[in-house]
């Protein structure tokens, strides 16, 4: 039954007209979000445990890059993570 199903879906998405034309280029998640962080001023990601700039995003795979938010990029650790950080990325413009 399911076969059967599949077998239609896709019969269906050949017959469309703008699935018969060639891909110009594939994209990734990762190449969608970093326009969109550069496209909307932000910096790079944070979530709890991390943050990352958009020169290099994602260093963690996008294994966690479902609870990441856009943010702003603050230089120097703050006194609340005193890990000695470079750069923290933040909710909110500095």
């Amino acid at each position: 039954m399911t076969d059967d199903w599949g077998n239609k879906f896709f019969d269906d998405l050949k017959s469309r007209e703008d699935a018969q034309r060639p891909v110009e280029r594939l994209v990734s998640c990762r190449d969608m979000v970093i326009e969109y962080l550069k496209e909307n001023g932000y910096s790079g990601l944070f979530c709890d445990e991390c943050g990352c700039r958009i020169e290099d995003l994602m260093p963690c795979g996008g294994e966690g890059a479902m609870d990441c938010n856009a943010g702003y990029i603050r230089y120097g650790c703050s006194d609340d993570c005193g890990m000695g950080c470079d750069f923290h990325i933040v909710p909110e413009r500095s």
